[in-house]
């Protein structure tokens, strides 16, 4: 949605890039996102989120449904969290989803979601 429509390219931070300067939506390359492939993500109930001793805490955000609007991901027994990558195509884009049942964690590093479902940004410090 901020870069390219290429998994491998990295062009850097886009005009379109909501972060402030500094910092980007990170891309989906093993390269260049601060969490590919990260294992370790821990359920932090007090929080309604997940923790990891490098990526910090990251909050279970819900997510809203392309088609219906209906906010989605928040009810009792399971919580979802997406954050977006840089990546998209036509139809669909990239992103680091949590989905949480009881006290385990699922991490999907690259995941991926229809355009049109609002998720959240968590953006990275960049440097050129």
């Amino acid at each position: 949605m901020w870069g390219l429509y290429n998994y491998v390219v990295d062009i850097g931070k886009t005009a379109y890039d909501p972060c402030p300067y500094g910092w980007r939506v990170p891309t989906v390359s093993s390269s260049s996102s601060p969490w590919w492939g990260a294992s370790g993500w821990q359920y932090n109930s007090s929080f309604i989120g997940v923790d990891h001793t490098t990526y910090g805490y990251w909050p279970m955000t819900g997510y809203r449904h392309g088609e219906t609007g209906a906010i989605g991901g928040m009810d009792s027994s399971t919580q979802l969290g997406i954050y977006w990558h840089a990546w998209s195509n036509q139809s669909v884009a990239t992103g680091l989803g949590f989905t949480q049942s009881g006290t385990s964690i699922n991490a999907d590093t690259g995941g991926s979601y229809y355009r049109a479902r609002g998720a959240a940004v968590r953006c990275m410090k960049y440097t050129e």
